[in-house]
């Protein structure tokens, strides 16, 4: 594998594209939500929209309500392992990052990775192991027309691996905080 690149998911809030690092439904209010990592120069006057700050000094973040951004996606990237089709995501571990591999396919199973047929295999493995294929930018509506997101409210577009742009030409992947 080139370059370590994994699944992730985006949002772009006032013209700035972030990692998403969780999405839900807050219990209380019914307002569907982001939590995305707070940048250094976060202030309340350049997130207006904001729900709450919080987390701890290593790990802060921003909670945003989902009708205030104006983009979501998802870049979900795929790779053949060991003759396998799995979905590759990059775990960031003290220090280190870990490809992490999961499948569907019980070969899988026999290959190395743990799990079962009803929950799918998944491991970590080694970089080198992992032949990028393709990833699908997965387009989430920001407002779907029944309020709840359904999966045919999601546009899917498959990317063979190599090509940097998404399906509105826009280049993918990258840090949080960058202009959109």
């Amino acid at each position: 594998m080139d370059e370590l690149v994994g699944s992730q998911n985006y949002c772009v809030y006032r013209g700035q594209r972030y990692i998403e690092q969780s999405f839900g439904k807050d219990r209380v209010t019914g307002v569907w939500y982001v939590m995305i990592p707070k940048p250094q120069d976060c202030t309340e006057g350049n997130f207006p929209d904001v729900i709450e700050f919080g987390g701890s000094n290593d790990d802060p973040w921003v909670k945003l309500p989902v009708k205030a951004l104006s983009r979501r996606w998802g870049e979900v990237v795929f790779g053949l392992w060991r003759g396998v089709e799995v979905q590759v995501k990059i775990l960031h571990e003290r220090g280190k990052d870990i490809v992490y591999c999961s499948a569907s396919d019980p070969a899988a199973g026999d290959r190395g990775l743990y799990g079962d047929q009803y929950q799918g295999w998944s491991g970590g493995v080694s970089a080198d192991e992992v032949e990028l294929t393709y990833k699908e930018i997965r387009e989430y509506p920001v407002n779907p027309p029944t309020g709840v997101l359904r999966a045919e409210d999601v546009t899917v577009t498959r990317i063979p691996f190599g090509d940097v742009h998404d399906s509105k030409g826009a280049s993918v992947g990258g840090t949080s905080g960058q202009e959109e």
